[in-house]
């Protein structure tokens, strides 16, 4: 018999295995599904999986019944977990609000059989207080409730333009609508689970009890992340008004007020703005920005660093220094890092993070680099409204993707060439938002003289014109998707993986 990987338990253990299941899609793998979940079959077909069989259970002793009736027991495997998504587990579901204001999800009741079992073994109930509802209404913000439809039926309020009530049927239809969630607050359920998975800020309310299973699982992980924070209660008719409080101020800090906040990310706390539809919002889903291509440049510095006791890396276009956190952090010793970034908000970010981490090696500069020096006049973005902040351009390009970003004051920034500390420069990484031609074209003699390895975004800019500049270098090049690697002529490296432009 071919072995069949086990799904045993309710919302959040699915949701865990979720990105197990898409990476055997095409494998031909096997489940079987155990569960006390209602509609199951509706959650597994969302997911595209068509399970061998799925045995519902209502209470622990009918699922040891059917544990010990499974036939070829050897032939089951626990299904393998994972804690944040790597793709969205859903199909996304149409907008339930159409202004601009940020959205609390909300959900706060536990399953039946979680109930159930509580009550069996006298532990503290998950049920949060319907007057959390009433409490949390706003008009700062807009409030998605989740529940079963008899749960909502029984509450004493209705839908208003920022209430609204997700009670489908199909789990998988009401869990996809946590992405559109800012913040969300729950008991202990599987909605808190899609919400923690998803890198949203979240606030559990928990039970305060021992229970090893559940927090090494659906909690710990994710507390260690700063992703969820917990009240914890013992007697929710006592301990109620705190965790009000707990959650307002939560909310506070989750929704804009101040969009900055610090976040776990892959390679150490990152300072990140909520309001940022860009990177920061891919770090929070991924755990970083652009895993792949940072990688491979830090396999190109292991290789230069082979002959050279150290190197000059050089971040233009740093943004909140992704590619700075990765490269410092692992070449402590060995490479010193300038990281330009001309946005000055974005920039206190940057130095927020790089001294968080205690990065000796980096410097920071909030300095655009063109092909001249001086000046800049720019009316830079609105933080407060929801936008791609990196993808900023200082000047009007053709290629803009950014033509309705919304904007503030006005500020004058400072210009310089790439020369301006008169040092050699081993590795140039430059992402400056369609300058870096001109950027290039000021710095010829530099490249030229120094020859450093240069990872360029090349998306909006002239891809030929760039071409030609590193072409009569005698450069070699690279193409990654909408950037170019290109080596200098006594580098002598390929990139099997890349197809090479020149």
């Amino acid at each position: 018999m071919d072995k069949i990987y086990l799904l045993d338990g309710g919302i959040g253990d699915f949701l865990q295995c979720i990105p197990f299941i898409n990476a055997g899609k095409h494998n031909n793998v096997k489940y079987g599904v155990i569960t006390h979940l209602l509609n199951a079959s509706k959650f597994f077909e969302a997911i595209g999986v068509k399970p061998e069989f799925i045995y519902k259970f209502s209470n622990l002793a009918e699922k040891q019944e059917i544990i010990d009736l499974l036939p070829f027991t050897g032939t089951y495997l626990p299904c393998p977990r994972s804690k944040y998504f790597d793709r969205p587990a859903f199909e996304p579901e149409s907008l339930l609000f159409n202004d601009r204001k940020p959205v609390v999800g909300l959900h706060i009741n536990g399953s039946s059989f979680s109930l159930n079992t509580q009550k069996q073994f006298g532990i503290i109930l998950k049920n949060i207080p319907t007057q959390l509802i009433s409490e949390l209404l706003s008009e700062e913000y807009n409030l998605m409730v989740f529940g079963l439809k008899q749960e909502i039926m029984s509450l004493d309020l209705c839908e208003s333009k920022n209430l609204k009530f997700v009670t489908y049927d199909d789990p998988a239809k009401s869990l996809a609508f946590v992405a559109q969630c800012s913040a969300f607050v729950g008991s202990d359920s599987g909605f808190k689970t899609m919400s923690s998975m998803s890198r949203v800020p979240t606030l559990v309310w928990l039970g305060d009890y021992v229970d090893k299973p559940r927090d090494e699982m659906f909690i710990s992980p994710y507390l260690r992340d700063g992703v969820i924070e917990l009240f914890k209660y013992k007697n929710l008719d006592i301990d109620f008004a705190e965790g009000l409080k707990k959650t307002k101020y939560f909310l506070s800090r989750a929704l804009r007020k101040n969009p900055n906040y610090i976040f776990e990310s892959d390679y150490g706390p990152m300072i990140l703005n909520a309001n940022d539809k860009g990177v920061c919002s891919d770090i929070r889903r991924d755990g970083y920005f652009e895993k792949d291509q940072i990688l491979l440049i830090r396999d190109i510095i292991e290789i230069m660093l082979v002959k050279k006791e150290r190197i000059n890396f050089y971040d233009v276009g740093a943004n909140i220094g992704t590619h700075t956190l990765a490269v410092a952090k692992k070449f402590q010793d060995r490479v010193t890092v300038r990281a330009f970034e001309a946005q000055r908000q974005i920039y206190y970010m940057l130095c927020g993070t790089v001294a968080i981490n205690g990065l000796r090696n980096v410097h920071c500069h909030n300095l655009a680099i063109g092909g001249y020096s001086g000046s800049l006049d720019v009316r830079l973005p609105e933080y407060s409204e929801h936008q791609n902040f990196g993808g900023f351009e200082l000047m009007t390009i053709d290629k803009s993707d950014n033509e309705d970003m919304k904007k503030n004051e006005i500020e004058s920034i400072r210009v310089v060439t790439l020369d301006y500390f008169k040092e050699e420069i081993n590795f140039l990484k430059m992402d400056i938002e369609g300058m870096e031609e001109s950027a290039l074209i000021g710095s010829v003699d530099l490249l030229n003289k120094f020859k450093p390895v240069c990872f360029i975004e090349i998306f909006k800019s002239n891809q030929d014109n760039i071409f030609k500049i590193f072409k009569k270098l005698g450069y070699i090049g690279f193409k990654s998707n909408q950037d170019l690697f290109a080596f200098p002529p006594d580098m002598r490296i390929t990139l099997p993986s890349l197809p090479q432009c020149f």
